[in-house]
């Protein structure tokens, strides 16, 4: 499909019905992800998730544990195109009157894509005029540097209007056997970001089958995405430790 046809498509869904919430989940999905998989994952997602419209940004992963050397690469490089791709998207929406709004959720290392989207779409509305800006920006299982996370702090009650961390509970830098690293938020992005710790449950696993154990943080996400409602206003999110000065939040997965 072109992008030409892609774009026609796109606003004709948009504008088919007004009556409903023409909102749409954008995918950013992680290592070790074949197209057909990315596919499959992100149409799961926004079933779980009751979005009426779902795209994916698919960068080529070698789809192994092994390749993830490769992938590092391989989404580096991809970041401007993915950039390119969120910009386009944010330009239909202002043609279709605002109609809806544009969630999006990256896993693992589609989250370095997305944080190097995020300064960029940032750059740019500092000089513009345009107010539209996504819905919800939520990473799940991170793999970036805790600094980068720092960096970006400002940038999002600019372009979102909220900005979400769902991390593996348990340790700040969590290694994994093929060296990719979930990470858990440090102090000062906690102000910018709600950090929701999971235990019980692989993060990057959402999306690929509905697994029972799942359920709360779709749920969570959900609440989020259709209502807006912060942590502390949301069904399974408790303090992580009520007692620290800084917020954090956790999901019991049982």
């Amino acid at each position: 499909m072109t992008n030409e046809s892609f774009h026609e498509e796109l606003i004709s869904d948009l504008t088919k019905d007004l009556d409903i919430e023409n909102s749409m989940l954008v995918f950013l999905h992680g290592h070790r992800t074949e197209f057909h998989k990315a596919a499959l994952q992100a149409a799961q997602l926004g079933l779980d998730l009751k979005l009426p419209h779902t795209s994916f940004f698919s960068w080529p992963s070698q789809g192994t544990a092994d390749g993830y050397s490769t992938d590092v690469e391989n989404i580096e490089k991809s970041g401007e195109a993915i950039t390119e791709f969120l910009f386009d998207l944010l330009s239909l929406y202002e043609a279709s009157a605002g109609i809806g709004k544009i969630h999006i959720v990256a896993q693992d290392l589609g989250c370095r894509a997305l944080l190097k989207a995020v300064e960029r779409v940032t750059h740019h509305l500092k000089g513009s005029k345009r107010r539209v800006k996504f819905g919800h920006i939520i990473f799940t299982a991170p793999d970036v540097d805790a600094e980068q996370l720092q960096q970006s702090t400002d940038s999002y009650s600019l372009i979102c209007e909220r900005a979400t961390l769902y991390s593996q509970a348990g340790s700040d830098d969590a290694a994994a056997s093929d060296g990719s690293v979930s990470v858990l938020a440090p102090a000062t992005v906690a102000a910018a970001i709600d950090v929701v710790e999971t235990a019980g449950i692989e993060l990057t696993t959402l999306g690929h089958r509905f697994d029972q154990k799942a359920e709360p943080i779709l749920y969570d996400m959900a609440e989020l995405i259709h209502f807006g409602a912060p942590p502390n206003k949301r069904t399974h999110a408790k303090p992580s430790d009520p007692a620290a000065e800084t917020a954090r939040w956790k999901i019991e997965i049982r």
